[in-house]
C-alpha cells in the first residue's frame, strides 16, 4: 500500500471531532488497508452490558455504512449475524483474557482498540485480502486509539461518562441540519409521508434530579456524586445506543432521542422515570426525577429548545415532582405560555 493514501486517511480520521463519525473513518482506513469485504465497530458499555455495532462493506466498489445495531450483551445476536458466531465473539470479548491483535475469531479477524485502562471497543474484520501484519494498520489503529480517547476525555463528563455540555450545541446543530436535509431532498407528498413515519422527528427533554439538594446536605457529596453516577446507568439502559445523553450540569441531564409521534416519544422518556423511581440507590432508597420535553423544530435555536424544555420541566417541579410534562400540552392548555418568535431562525 502506498503511504499516500495511507497518510489521506489518517488526516481524515484525525480531523473528525465526532465519535461515530471517527468510527467509520476507522473502518475505512482498515477496510482500504486490508482490502476487506466487511468491517464492523464494536463497542461495548460494561457498565450497562449494551453493544453497538457499525458496519461498512463494500457494494460494487463503494463503501456503504450500515446502520447502527444495538441491544443488550446477553440477549439476541445482531440481525444478520448467526448465534454461535455471536457467542464466541461475546466471549472472547468478556473473557479475562487479551485477545492478541489480528486474532481470528468465528471467522473474523478483531483488532482490540486499548488505552492503558479501559478498552474502547474492537475492529472485526471479515475476508481480509492481505493477512499478513501490517505496519500501517498498526499505525492507523494507534493514531485512532489516541484520537478517539483525546475526543472521550474532552466530550464526555469525567463522573458519568455521557456527554458533556459544551458538545450539546454541535451535536443539535448537526441533528437539525440532518432533519433539513431528509426534508429537502423530498417531494411534497414524499416530505409528508416521511414526516408522519417518524423520519424527521425528534424530541429533547431536560430531566432534574427532585431534592437533590437535600441528599447532598444530610449524606454528603460523595454519596450526591455516587446517585449521579447510578442515574447515568439507569439512563444508559432506559435508552437506545444512538439516543444522544448529556449531563448539562448539576443534577440536571438532557435526552435527544427519535421518535415518530408524541405518544412514543412520551413512552420512552416515562420508562425512564419509572425506570429511576424503581431503582434503590444505596445508602439514599429512592430518588425521582422531573421532566420537562418539546419537540425539536427547524425554526428554533438549540438554546431555545432546552428553553421550552425547561419551561416544562419547572411546570413539572411545581406541580409535585416525579412527572413528565411536553411544552406543546402545556401551551395548548394555557399553562404555560408560548413565545414563538424567542430564538427561532429567520430564513430568508
Amino acid at each position: 500500500m502506498a503511504a499516500a493514501p495511507v497518510l489521506r486517511q489518517l488526516a481524515l480520521l484525525t480531523a473528525e471531532r465526532d465519535l461515530e463519525l471517527l468510527e467509520v473513518q476507522l473502518l475505512r482506513a482498515v477496510q482500504m488497508l486490508l482490502r476487506a469485504r466487511e468491517v464492523f465497530w464494536l463497542r461495548m458499555d460494561r457498565g450497562t452490558g449494551r453493544y453497538s455495532i457499525t458496519k461498512l462493506h463494500v457494494n460494487a466498489g463503494e463503501a456503504v455504512v450500515s446502520p447502527r445495531e444495538d441491544g443488550r450483551i446477553s440477549q439476541e445476536p445482531p440481525y444478520g449475524w448467526m448465534e454461535r458466531d455471536w457467542v464466541e465473539i461475546v466471549g472472547a470479548v468478556t473473557a479475562n483474557t487479551v485477545l492478541s491483535a489480528g486474532a481470528m475469531v468465528a471467522g473474523l479477524r478483531m483488532y482490540p482498540l486499548r488505552t492503558n485502562d479501559a478498552t474502547l471497543g474492537y475492529v472485526l474484520v471479515r475476508e481480509p485480502q492481505l493477512v499478513a501484519e501490517d505496519a500501517s494498520l498498526g499505525s492507523v489503529l494507534e493514531v485512532s486509539r489516541n484520537h478517539y480517547a483525546l475526543l472521550e476525555e474532552n466530550q464526555r463528563d469525567k463522573l458519568t461518562g455521557l456527554l458533556n455540555r459544551k458538545t450539546f450545541d454541535d451535536s443539535i446543530s448537526r441533528l437539525l441540519r440532518l432533519i433539513a436535509s431528509a426534508l429537502e431532498h423530498h417531494p411534497d407528498d414524499e416530505r409528508r409521508r416521511l414526516t408522519r413515519r417518524g423520519a424527521a422527528r425528534y424530541w429533547l427533554a431536560v430531566a432534574d434530579i427532585d431534592h437533590f439538594k437535600r441528599i447532598n446536605d444530610t449524606l454528603g457529596h460523595l454519596y450526591g456524586d455516587e446517585v449521579l453516577l447510578l442515574l447515568a446507568q439507569v439512563m444508559k439502559r432506559s435508552f437506545r445506543h444512538d439516543d444522544l445523553l448529556f449531563r448539562f450540569g448539576g443534577e440536571e441531564f438532557v435526552i435527544v432521542i427519535g421518535a415518530p409521534d408524541h405518544g412514543s416519544a412520551q413512552i420512552a422518556f416515562e420508562k425512564f422515570r419509572r425506570n429511576v423511581e424503581s431503582f434503590i440507590f444505596p445508602q439514599v432508597g429512592q430518588v425521582t426525577i422531573s421532566l420537562g420535553a418539546t419537540q425539536i423544530e427547524q425554526r428554533f435555536i438549540p438554546s431555545a429548545l432546552v428553553g421550552r424544555a425547561d419551561q416544562a420541566l419547572y411546570h413539572a417541579k411545581r406541580n409535585g415532582r416525579n412527572c413528565l410534562h411536553f411544552f406543546e400540552q402545556l401551551t395548548a392548555s394555557g399553562e404555560v405560555l408560548a413565545t414563538p418568535q424567542q430564538g427561532t431562525v429567520e430564513l430568508f
